[in-house]
């Protein structure tokens, strides 16, 4: 939960973020933020007017997430690639998030 407010309509509570996240290896900090809530979140940074701007709902976002892992594991090769691509892009793109957020949690950030 504590990740998708990196991807809300407001300036993200990095603090905040990193107080639930630093107990956490970062490795896994950093699975979950580009496998499992970038994939379902992303879409909210896209459009002028995104739909969340103050938090996304807690039970959707599990069932978003819980519904992308299962077809990221039942998907084909070319779905595969695709994925691998919009991951590649997330990264990218949130390459200053998790540049801040790395540093808020006393990680090296090169």
């Amino acid at each position: 939960m504590a990740l998708s407010d990196l991807f809300v309509d407001n300036v993200p509570d990095y603090d905040a973020i990193a107080a639930v996240a630093r107990h956490f290896p970062i490795a896994h900090v950093e699975t979950v933020l580009f496998d499992w809530v970038a994939p379902v979140c992303h879409a909210n940074l896209l459009t002028a007017v995104p739909p969340v701007w103050s938090g996304f709902a807690p039970a959707p976002l599990w069932q978003a997430i819980a519904d992308h892992r299962r077809r990221v594991s039942d998907a084909g090769p070319f779905r595969k690639m695709i994925d691998r691509a919009r991951h590649q892009m997330l990264r990218r793109r949130l390459a200053p998030e998790w540049h801040e957020l790395r540093r808020r949690l006393g990680a090296p950030t090169a």
